[in-house]
C-alpha cells in the first residue's frame, strides 16, 4: 500500500539563488515479510505470523531468527533517472524485547528473492510453524524447491540501517547511504528489489527482539517506508561525501584536510547542494566541519546535515 503527500520544499544552495523544488512524501507499507529460525533442515517459518524476529532466543539449538521485509516500488515511482531521493526512512513497532537490554538490529540488501508462505506459528510465535509452500526458511528462499546460497540468506555484508531498540514501542531506523543506493538500485532494475533482512545480536542467547509483522491484527504499525522524493536533473550528494563512493571513511576526511588546509578540491554540486564539505551546513567550510567529520568516523557521532530536505514535511511516525 502507497500514500502520497506533495509538497513544496525552497533549497537553499550555497553561493547560488534558492531554487524551488516539489517533493512527494511516498509511503510503502511491507507487502511480504517473514522470520527465518534458524533449522538445519528448513522446516519452519512463519510466513502468515503477527511477529518478526532478529536476534538470538534462548534456545540451545537452532536459536538465531531473522525477519525479512520487501516493498513494493515498481509501480509507484517514477524512472531513477528522473528522480532526487533526499530522504529514506524506516519505521517499525517492537513489540517485545529479550532480557530487557539495549539491542542493536542492522538492515542488510538481500540478493535473492523469497516467499510468505501460510505458515502460523502459535503463542509468543518464536518457535516458529512447520513451512507451508512458498515460505522462506534457514535454507530456503521458497520452501521446498530453492535455496539460498547460503543458509541464513543471501545478503550484502555492508550494512544499510541500524536500529537501536530497549523498550516496546515505535521506532525510527537510521538508514546510511547505502540504503538510498539500495532504493535507487531497485528503481533502476526493479527485478534485483529482494528486499532487506534484519539482523540482530546473534553472538549472545536471549537477544532476540520481535517486531509487529504485517498480519498483526491488533496494530496498524506493521514495517512502513517513507521516501521523500524531489523531481529533478539530479540525485543530492552526501554531505561528508567527498568521493562519492556512498561511505562516510578516511578517504573522505583526508580529502577534507586537503580541502581545508592545502588547497584542495571542494567537492560541490550546483544542482543540488553547496560544497559537501559543509558537514554541519552553515554555510562555510571550516574547522568545525573537521571536527564533525571526526565525531562521525571515531566516536559515534551524528551524520552530517541534510541540505536537501529544508522544511521536509514528512516527519514524524506515519499516520
Amino acid at each position: 500500500m502507497m500514500r502520497r503527500l506533495v509538497c513544496l520544499v525552497v533549497i537553499a544552495v550555497l553561493a547560488l539563488p534558492a531554487d524551488a523544488l516539489t517533493q512527494e512524501c511516498i509511503e510503502f507499507t511491507v507487502d511480504r515479510d517473514n522470520t527465518l529460525y534458524e533449522d538445519a533442515g528448513g522446516t519452519l517459518s512463519n510466513g502468515a505470523g503477527s511477529y518478526l524476529f532478529a536476534g538470538r532466543t534462548n534456545q540451545t539449538v537452532g536459536s538465531i531468527r531473522r525477519a525479512v521485509i520487501h516493498f513494493d516500488l515498481a509501480a509507484s515511482l517514477e524512472p531513477a533517472d528522473t528522480i532526487n531521493i533526499t530522504q529514506v526512512q524506516l519505521f517499525t513497532y517492537v513489540s517485545k524485547v529479550s532480557g530487557g537490554a539495549a539491542q542493536a538490529l542492522y538492515l542488510h540488501r538481500l540478493r535473492n528473492d523469497w516467499g510468505e508462505g501460510a505458515s502460523d506459528a502459535i503463542g509468543e510465535e518464536g518457535a516458529g510453524a512447520v513451512a507451508a509452500p512458498d515460505d522462506a526458511t534457514w535454507m530456503h528462499t521458497f520452501f521446498d524447491s530453492s535455496l539460498w546460497q547460503t543458509p541464513g540468506g543471501d545478503f550484502d555484508t555492508i550494512s544499510s540501517g541500524v536500529l537501536n531498540v530497549q523498550d516496546t514501542g515505535r521506532y525510527e531506523w537510521w538508514l546510511n547511504q547505502k540504503a538510498a543506493q539500495d532504493i535507487f538500485d531497485w528503481m533502476t532494475e526493479p527485478s534485483t528489489n529482494f528486499g532487506w533482512i534484519v539482523l540482530g545480536n546473534e553472538s549472545e542467547s536471549g537477544t532476540a527482539t520481535r517486531i509487529d509483522s504485517r498480519e498483526n491484527p491488533l496494530t496498524a504499525f506493521g514495517p512502513t517506508l517513507r521516501l521523500t522524493i524531489g523531481y529533478t536533473d539530479c540525485w543530492c550528494d552526501y554531505q561528508g561525501d567527498m568521493n562519492q563512493d556512498l561511505f562516510w571513511d578516511a578517504i573522505d576526511l583526508n580529502v577534507l584536510i586537503q580541502t581545508l588546509f592545502f588547497n584542495g578540491p571542494n567537492p560541490h554540486d550546483p544542482f543540488c547542494v553547496g560544497p559537501r564539505a559543509d558537514l554541519d551546513c552553515d554555510g562555510f567550510v571550516d574547522a568545525l566541519d573537521l571536527n564533525y567529520m571526526i565525531d562521525l568516523l571515531f566516536f559515534g557521532g551524528p551524520p552530517p546535515c541534510d541540505p536537501c530536505s529544508f522544511d521536509n514535511p514528512c516527519v514524524g511516525f506515519p499516520q
